[in-house]
């Protein structure tokens, strides 16, 4: 690093590998081509999908509308974002690209969560259980875990 102290908070080292991430996003595309007009959404990997499955029965929605564009969903998606990120530590761009969302949307609903969750216990807990029944519905879809990576921090 140039000039400056290393980071030492999760959350600078996450917004610091963010950042690398999309430097080499923008060093792999051809000098001139275009960035790719956005996609629909990845298929989301299994531990993914019981994470958007939890979150879309605690808030009584089709899967579909975790991961859809519509503005409605947005709430409900945060959750599972951010869900996803401590669940299974993927990165924010991987997250992103399950989602056809941007890694920084995704950096923005983990932070918003983790500020919810750190105010409000009872939005906290719902949070527990609908990761609680991740890890059920992951388990049941294979025997794969969701392991515990730790509460919901921005």
């Amino acid at each position: 690093m140039s000039g400056g102290a290393e980071p030492t908070t999760t959350a600078a080292l996450a917004l610091r590998l963010a950042r690398l991430e999309a430097r080499v996003g923008r060093l792999e595309r051809p000098a001139g081509a275009a960035a790719a007009p956005a996609a629909e959404p990845l298929p989301a990997p299994p531990r993914l999908r019981a994470i958007i499955a939890a979150t879309a029965a605690a808030f009584g929605l089709p899967e579909a509308e975790i991961r859809s564009a519509r503005r409605q969903g947005a709430p409900p998606r945060h959750v599972a974002m951010a869900l996803a990120r401590r669940l299974t530590g993927a990165s924010l761009p991987a997250i992103g690209r399950a989602f056809g969302r941007d890694h920084s949307t995704v950096l923005y609903a983990v932070r918003r969560i983790a500020a919810r969750a750190a105010a409000d216990p009872a939005f906290a807990a719902r949070l527990e259980a609908i990761a609680a029944a991740a890890r059920r519905q992951a388990a049941a879809r294979g025997g794969e875990e969701v392991p515990e990576q730790g509460r919901i921090s921005g």
